[in-house]
């Protein structure tokens, strides 16, 4: 009988670890796209990607064709990635985030302050994308979540950028512009505002 229940429980495992694994690769939702990358020394491969969410940085599992095994590449060899979605071509390269993290991003809007969105929101909605602002010329982002700008603690965030436009900061507090009106927000302040700061 012992050895019975010693066959069930182990028959039980196996197919608990089956479905661990399967809820795991389901949870991640990154299939192997077709993408070209662009490493540090300039060498382009041209194969297939899927980024995976390593704790908080983003890593390249890259293989050449569809058949062969994968290899891993981060922050330190690439220099951006180039992949096709719903037949436009998307530019991802690595930020710093957080001083010691480092996330693949897409520029959105580019200037004084420059707006990015993150590699795993390529399909999603305004109120789940997760956007990250720069100021011009630096390496670091910072993250204003889904760039909710009702949200106060994301206006404080907003306003760190544009702390030289008081009419745009203005607008943000009396909530002038739409609640994700984030991409508006950082046009306004880019195009608007004439501080050199």
């Amino acid at each position: 009988m012992t050895k019975f229940f010693s066959i069930i429980t182990l028959v039980c495992l196996f197919f608990l670890e089956v479905n661990a694994q399967e809820y795991i690769s389901e949870w991640d939702n990154e299939t192997y796209k077709k993408m070209s990358v662009t490493l540090n020394d300039g060498t382009i491969l041209n194969g297939f990607g899927k980024v995976a969410l390593v704790e908080v940085d983003d890593l390249l599992y890259f293989k050449n064709n569809k058949t062969e095994g994968n290899i891993l590449y981060d922050f330190n060899d690439i220099k951006y990635l180039k992949v096709k979605v719903n037949d436009l071509d998307r530019t991802f390269e690595y930020k710093t985030f957080h001083e010691e993290w480092f996330k693949l991003v897409e520029k959105i809007i580019v200037g004084k302050v420059t707006l990015y969105q993150g590699y795993y929101d390529l399909t999603s909605t305004d109120a789940k994308r997760v956007y990250y602002l720069s100021k011009k010329d630096d390496d670091a982002i910072s993250s204003v979540k889904s760039g909710d700008t009702y949200n106060r603690s994301i206006q404080g965030k907003i306003c760190g950028f544009i702390y030289d436009c008081p009419n745009l900061y203005k607008k943000i507090k009396s909530k002038y512009f739409k609640r994700y009106g984030i991409k508006d927000i950082v046009n306004f302040y880019n195009n608007e505002c004439t501080s050199e700061k």
